[in-house]
């Protein structure tokens, strides 16, 4: 069954949940299905849909709490001639740790007619307690990468040992930067070993599993950012 299947039987039956994550590389298909759920839950006529849509986007790279702030403030008021409104928070893992905590207690306060969602590249850098509290709609193309990142895994390999320890000092600079460049090549190596499995072998899942295992020591410990980008980039 599609999404899209998905969300127009459970508009349907009333039973949409408060907020969806559709969370993945393929930015058309987050596209086609925003607007398709738009169609079917306001119509198609542009005054309806510019009043009772409501979309958020990166302020010079990042989402503030001023704007959650005005987000619930416009979703707080009645949908205009509409059953229903809907936030849309593009790009939300762009909210700093303040934006994401006032969206936590936006969450944590459900609207029966308010329906949230939120365009994801990387899920892991939202809180747990906002991830645990949307239904997450995977959308990924492996073939065809969408990222401006494409490509690192192959630059990096490309690097010299020096040129290596000189990124992941670079790196470790910014938590958060660091982290989403690891996922950045933790997608890649996902596409390469996918390349690799259609070859008959699977000699990048060595490094998959380091990436990965970097990137839980990351999350649960006070493991160094630097010596844990040193540990990826040196197995590459």
């Amino acid at each position: 069954m599609d999404y899209f299947t998905l969300l127009a039987r459970a508009h349907e039956k009333g039973k949409l949940s408060h907020a969806y994550l559709l969370s993945g590389n393929d930015e058309t298909k987050k596209e086609q299905l925003l607007t398709k759920f738009i169609a079917l839950a306001l119509g198609r006529q542009k005054p309806k849909i510019q009043a009772n849509v409501i979309e958020i986007n990166p302020e010079k790279e990042e989402i503030t709490i001023g704007q959650i702030r005005r987000l619930k403030k416009q979703l707080s008021l009645s949908a205009w001639d509409a059953p229903c409104k809907i936030g849309i928070i593009r790009n939300a893992e762009s909210m700093n740790q303040e934006a994401q905590s006032a969206f936590l207690k936006l969450l944590e306060e459900p609207k029966g007619n308010v329906f949230l969602f939120l365009t994801v590249l990387h899920p892991a850098l939202l809180l747990n307690t906002i991830r645990s509290r949307a239904q997450e709609l995977r959308m990924y193309q492996f073939d065809k990468m969408h990222d401006k990142n494409t490509n690192l895994l192959a630059k990096l390999q490309r690097l010299s040992i020096g040129e290596r320890f000189a990124f992941a000092e670079r790196e470790s600079q910014d938590q958060k930067a660091l982290y989403r460049t690891l996922l950045n090549l933790q997608e890649e190596m996902r596409v390469q070993l996918l390349q690799e499995l259609r070859k008959g072998t699977m000699s990048s899942l060595h490094a998959l599993r380091n990436i990965h295992e970097v990137l839980v020591a990351l999350r649960q410990t006070n493991v160094s950012g630097r010596l844990a980008m040193e540990r990826v980039i040196l197995e590459l």
